[in-house]
């Protein structure tokens, strides 16, 4: 298995989608080379999304509830871990969001948070409907994250 496509984010990978927007929101190319590299175990894929559907949940429920308490190092934690799984995916604006979050809770500063989550929670909804069509689509050719 290829543990850098599943987990390292690739500054290399400019192409968000299959037209190349860079408004996508999530990488159709990132996700075919997820398919590539288990070709033999193409569902394995959908495993992950599957995965990631239920990790969303709870980190999203995390970082509300450390925002709320305003718990700067649950924070951080959370945010952290969640961006590890938007990265497998191409999620780069859903990345962004948990990063500035988890500086914020690394520097202790929770001064706008409450609004970050929010954006957050609206981006990763996006995302969930573009992995869902992707998933049942069987191929991100034949999906258009960007219509969400």
């Amino acid at each position: 298995m290829n543990h850098r496509l599943l987990g390292e984010r690739m500054s290399s990978d400019k192409s968000f989608d299959a037209s190349g927007d860079d408004n996508a929101v999530i990488s159709l190319v990132r996700i075919q080379s997820l398919r590539d590299a288990l070709p033999n175990n193409v569902s394995l894929v959908d495993e992950l999304i599957d995965l990631f559907f239920a990790d969303l949940q709870v980190r999203l429920a995390a970082i509300g509830d450390a925002v709320n308490r305003t718990d700067a190092s649950a924070l951080a934690l959370q945010a952290h871990a969640l961006r590890s799984g938007a990265g497998n995916f191409g999620a780069l604006r859903l990345d962004d969001l948990c990063w500035q979050l988890e500086q914020m809770g690394r520097s202790g500063n929770l001064q706008g948070a409450a609004s970050v989550a929010e954006r957050l929670d609206h981006e990763a909804q996006k995302v969930r409907r573009a992995l869902a069509a992707v998933k049942s689509n069987g191929s991100p050719k034949a999906a258009d994250p960007s219509a969400v």
